[in-house]
């Protein structure tokens, strides 16, 4: 019963045009455009055959590119693990909660969390291997703990001498662009506001951000 109400508002034209959460092909008149809205959206609401839902997770999220990565078998990722504090590194990423890695840091006298992005063209975001030469030099333990996945990008870097880590999205929301690390470093940090890439650990106590560590 709609066909006649679509076509007369050029269903099939282009550009898609976003409404209510929705996408769907219509064009609107602008002259009318103030009349016809919620005619419309009434429309697209009795019509969902036509019209395609927004994704939950957005295209790059922490979310979406793990499950793309999965479906590939390009990486390998553990989550729920207890015994990572003092592996050597391996081939798996192990996906863990803030307050799990503080408890871990509290083993070691100094120690350094590198928050790494793959995308990230700031000059503070040094390489991997670079990193570590950092705190060899001065006798902190590195954990690299992954934003986000990328196993192209990653395949280039130097590994670390510890395994690689990532936030556990599933346990630190991730359905928005970086909430899931606003939320991880909450919890590993909980009285200080994270402002920087590079945290320093003084037997597990938070010592203080670094954004530049050349």
């Amino acid at each position: 019963m709609y066909r006649e109400q679509i076509e007369k508002f050029n269903f099939y034209q282009k550009p898609f045009t976003k409404v209510g959460g929705f996408f769907c092909n219509f064009k609107l008149n602008n002259s009318t455009m103030k009349n016809r809205f919620l005619f419309l959206s009434l429309i697209i609401v009795t019509t969902l055959n036509s019209c395609f839902l927004i994704s939950i997770n957005p295209p790059d999220s922490v979310a979406t590119t793990y499950s793309n990565y999965l479906k590939e078998g390009e990486l390998k990722v553990r989550f729920n693990s207890t015994d990572f504090c003092d592996l050597t590194y391996n081939d798996t990423i192990y996906a863990i909660k803030g307050n799990e890695l503080r408890e871990c840091l509290s083993s070691y006298k100094e120690s350094m969390v590198y928050l790494w992005s793959p995308f990230c063209s700031a000059e503070s975001c040094l390489s991997i291997g670079v990193v570590q030469d950092y705190c060899d030099s001065n006798n902190y333990q590195l954990f690299v703990v992954m934003e986000k996945y990328d196993a192209e990008i990653l395949g280039v870097q130097t590994h670390p001498k510890r395994p690689y880590f990532s936030i556990d999205h599933i346990y630190h929301e991730s359905n928005f662009n970086d909430k899931h690390v606003k939320s991880f470093t909450k919890e590993l940090i909980p009285e200080n506001k994270y402002e920087g890439r590079y945290m320093i650990f003084n037997e597990g106590r938070f010592s203080r951000f670094s954004n530049d560590i050349r």
